[in-house]
């Protein structure tokens, strides 16, 4: 299994309630299939990507209603770029960027724990593979009905369009004179295959992490029966 291109990989991510772990991951994939050099690797500014990124999880209120995205049990705290190889490892060792503050929400609301909402990326196609794409976001405040438990439509709707505004703003970062990019949906199952993202949404049943929940103690403590 390979990839089919070489391109960029940016995560970012934190912590939530102080013990929980979130991370997130987006591929750009070079406009013109050609390799990705170290020039042109060096050029991109992974701290200007975080500034992106922290817009995004800080002022989602122009989108997504009243307060702040994220509460303030939320942070975060890097940011990662990568170049993967068509064989999926990093071709130059990955660039980190730490801010000397961590960016946290100021929403006093807290979210539900080990839960996400997920943004769904699709290519608009429904043959063969690389088609659809998802990367999982902390619970932003407020969100849910609380007479049945999904979110709000408008609520999604806005979201996206606030995740969408974050993508096309890291890609503006990351393509450069060496090497343009676009957001892409990627899959290296077989030859590979690599989409253009043309759609973005966000559903309105939340996810639960296990990943999550596994990484936390449950800690029980057992009573005579």
């Amino acid at each position: 299994m390979v990839y089919p291109v070489e391109h960029y990989y940016l995560s970012f991510g934190g912590t939530l309630c102080q013990d929980e772990i979130w991370q997130c991951g987006l591929h750009f994939a070079p406009s013109s299939g050609e390799d990705i050099f170290s020039g042109a690797f060096e050029e991109v500014d992974v701290g200007d990507c975080f500034d992106h990124i922290a817009q995004w999880a800080t002022r989602w209120d122009a989108h997504a209603g009243p307060g702040s995205a994220f509460s303030k049990q939320t942070s975060l705290e890097w940011a990662r770029l990568a170049v993967k190889g068509r064989d999926g490892l990093d071709k130059f060792p990955s660039r980190r960027y730490i801010p000397d503050v961590y960016v946290a929400g100021t929403a006093t609301t807290p979210h539900a724990p080990q839960v996400a909402y997920a943004v769904t990326l699709w290519s608009g196609l429904k043959q063969r593979r690389a088609n659809w794409g998802r990367f999982y976001v902390p619970m932003p405040v407020p969100a849910w009905d609380y007479q049945n438990g999904r979110m709000d439509q408008a609520y999604c709707d806005n979201l996206a369009t606030a995740a969408k505004e974050m993508i096309n703003a890291v890609g503006g970062e990351v393509s450069t004179v060496g090497v343009d990019t676009y957001p892409c949906i990627i899959s290296k199952v077989g030859a590979g295959e690599v989409k253009r993202i043309e759609k973005i949404g966000v559903g309105r049943v939340l996810d639960t992490q296990q990943r999550r929940r596994r990484k936390l103690t449950e800690g029980i403590v057992y009573s005579d029966f």
